[in-house]
């Protein structure tokens, strides 16, 4: 379930990404859509261009026959279109034909077969020919296979003398001229060029060009002679433009999203900690009433009876002894509340020094080894032989913390229970006391060591404390630059282990 509001942005994300493209994928339309009619048009110049020559020519002869009345002179014909001939690029040939048949031809040479063609003997070509007979317009076909060979478009134009149809003019363009032209011209930009002629055959088209596939396409009709052709530009634009706007739109709206939902979490997160310091507060000023409460009614009831007379020596000093013991409770009380206070703001005077380890613990056992005797427990110390450690460190923070763990040890181990210290050296220096006492839940191993936390909070716990130890104790070694690590098993007991990195500074005598 805590990835169903992830789940959520990512496709409100998605959804608002795809929305507000949607403007810029209509801009990036007409952007594109607006360079390739340019492209097209600069294409369409070019080629009617290319094509103009040729076409002027027909109409230049025609115009002589029909003012010679159908009269050619083959001569002065060829010599005209000889001069003609060098202004032209892809004329492969014109020719006149008097009733359909072909009987001009120039360049003569390399054409001689096509003397004498009747245009009704070409069945593929005759129907056109009929036609514009009848309504006296000229044509442009292509691309057409010739009877010479080869592959050639053709301009047809008819002439008519006193209003009677006396034949045509033919002109034939060099297809592989033409098209090797437009091709040069269409390499120029950045599309793919395709063209179809009247009956949607397509005669060009970009080798390397994929127009199928593009996502912008335009198209213009080039106009010719009583037909045209069309001129299709097309491009797949730039992937970059359009990928970087989606992922910098989504990249900044998940930014968004995301950080109004962890501002979102970590508000509640934030007041849920809220609530859990102010019930642990709560613990803990009940528990700090309940300790506090103890030794005071210890002391004031010793007080009332040093007051009355008739007390024996004996008596006096039984009082005496209690009220000390509960002023000195109290005392370490109000000591480590104050030095939690300090620690956690990071002001608990801290004076490190060169201290011998093995001869601080043995100072300690020594003490505790007496008390665990008296409680009818068994305690031990386990240290490295023959060898001496320091550590620089504040020696009196560290007994501080090695009496509250061992207080702890004492306190929630019954008779017959096991207490043991021990000094591991390796790549860290751990100190380690171990107990088989009842052990700490798993549940609360994380919070142990939390402010005013204990695993037994209610008023009938059977062990007194504040929950304060173990945190005072955290933050005492977190200062001195160690580690505290609480392990703990209900059938086996509890190991805390103090440790350090084995750093030059911690130096090795044998």
């Amino acid at each position: 379930m805590k990835f169903l509001p992830l789940g959520f942005i990512l496709l409100f994300t998605l959804l608002i990404t795809e929305l507000l493209l949607f403007p810029y994928k209509v801009w990036l339309k007409s952007s594109y859509e607006s360079e390739l009619h340019q492209v097209a048009t600069n294409l369409n110049s070019f080629i009617l261009n290319e094509l103009s020559e040729p076409i002027y020519i027909s109409i230049g002869i025609s115009s002589y026959i029909q003012s010679h009345k159908g009269s050619v002179n083959n001569d002065v014909l060829s010599g005209w279109l000889e001069s003609l001939f060098n202004y032209t690029s892809h004329t492969r040939n014109i020719g006149v034909a008097p009733d359909n048949v072909l009987q001009f031809i120039f360049p003569l040479e390399g054409n001689e077969e096509a003397i004498g063609i009747n245009y009704q003997d070409i069945p593929d070509q005759w129907p056109a020919i009929e036609q514009f007979m009848i309504t006296g317009k000229s044509q442009f076909l292509g691309p057409i296979t010739l009877v010479q060979g080869g592959k050639a478009f053709a301009y047809r134009h008819p002439i008519f003398v006193d209003g009677h149809y006396w034949g045509l003019v033919s002109t034939i363009i060099e297809a592989s001229s033409i098209l090797s032209s437009i091709k040069r011209e269409a390499e120029l930009y950045d599309a793919s060029i395709r063209i179809r002629n009247s009956e949607g055959e397509t005669f060009y088209s970009n080798e390397t060009k994929t127009a199928d596939t593009a996502r912008y396409r335009v198209s213009q009709d080039v106009p010719l002679p009583n037909t045209s052709w069309q001129l299709e530009a097309a491009t797949s634009g730039s992937p970059i433009a359009l990928y970087s706007a989606r992922v910098a739109l989504a990249g900044f709206w998940l930014f968004i999203l995301t950080s109004s939902y962890w501002l979102y979490i970590n508000v509640k997160s934030r007041k849920s900690e809220k609530r859990r310091a102010q019930q642990m507060k709560s613990q803990f000023l009940a528990s700090v009433s309940h300790e506090l409460k103890t030794p005071l009614t210890v002391l004031q009831g010793s007080l009332s009876l040093l007051g009355q007379p008739g007390l024996s020596t004996e008596k006096r000093t039984i009082l005496v002894n209690a009220a000390n013991e509960h002023q000195q409770r109290l005392n370490r009380l109000i000591l480590d509340i104050l030095d939690y206070n300090l620690a956690i703001n990071q002001l608990l005077p801290i004076q490190i020094q060169t201290v011998e380890l093995i001869s601080l613990l043995q100072n300690i056992a020594a003490e505790y080894e007496s008390k665990c005797k008296q409680l009818r427990m068994h305690f031990s110390i386990k240290l490295p032989e023959d060898e001496s450690y320091k550590l620089r460190t504040d020696s009196q923070r560290l007994e501080q913390v090695l009496r509250h763990l061992l207080d702890n040890a004492a306190k929630f181990c019954s008779a017959d229970d096991s207490v043991e210290l021990s000094l591991i050296i390796n790549d860290k220096i751990a100190i380690s006391i171990t107990d088989t006492g009842p052990g700490i839940p798993k549940q609360f191993i994380s919070s142990d060591a939390e402010h005013f936390s204990q695993h037994d909070s209610s008023d009938t716990r059977q062990q007194g404390g504040t929950g304060l130890g173990l945190a005072l104790c955290k933050e005492v070694i977190a200062l001195l630059d160690g580690q505290l690590l609480i392990e703990s098993d209900s059938a086996k007991g509890t190991r805390v282990t103090i440790s350090w990195p084995n750093k030059d500074w911690h130096s090795k005598k044998p």
